[in-house]
């Protein structure tokens, strides 16, 4: 059996993001998700912005040092009411979505964005539905709800390294057409 549910996990910086993208550029189906990306300023992080595939939301900026925001993670401030309108557009496709007909991607399912009560909840839906393609990146790190995320049915962990994250996108654009078509 081909899994359809993915969860990329690896060290900063090996490319998770990346993979997210190019995925996004040659997938034959729709999609629909976010991206997160690092905020560097003179050479340094500084916070992280989040946008939509395939663009419907602006950029916002989900955490940074230099912002007021309701929650900490490390060194960040993080504001998760900027995830709102991505997901509720999440929730809509989620909705409206057949099998087959359209990818989700999810970048990234970590500490920032659990930080939003209705995350979670919304990941764990898309996950429940078993015909409906996902690639998510996760975060390596041990944390309770992410290590059930990881330990569910179905789901396959990959970690992302500089050996195999050229080849990636392509294989796991295969595998979900060869699950999509039987």
């Amino acid at each position: 059996m081909i899994i359809m549910k993915v969860l990329l996990t690896g060290r900063p910086g090996t490319g998770k993001t990346t993979i997210i993208k190019r995925v996004a550029a040659l997938s034959p189906l729709p999609v629909c998700g976010f991206i997160t990306e690092e905020i560097r300023e003179q050479g340094r992080r500084r916070g992280f912005s989040i946008s939509s595939l395939p663009g419907r939301q602006k950029k916002e900026i989900l955490a940074h040092t230099d912002i007021e925001g309701s929650h900490r993670v490390g060194k960040y401030r993080v504001q998760p009411e900027v995830l709102d309108p991505f997901l509720v557009e999440l929730e809509k496709r989620l909705q409206e979505s057949q099998p087959g007909e359209q990818l989700f991607l999810i970048d990234e399912i970590g500490k920032m964005e659990l930080a939003h009560p209705g995350f979670l909840p919304l990941i764990n839906k898309l996950l429940e539905k078993q015909h409906l393609p996902v690639i998510a990146t996760i975060m390596g790190a041990s944390h309770p709800d992410l290590d059930q995320l990881r330990e569910r049915p179905g789901i396959r962990l990959e970690e992302v390294t500089t050996h195999n994250r050229e080849q990636l996108p392509r294989e796991l654009l295969k595998d979900i057409r060869r699950a999509i078509n039987g």
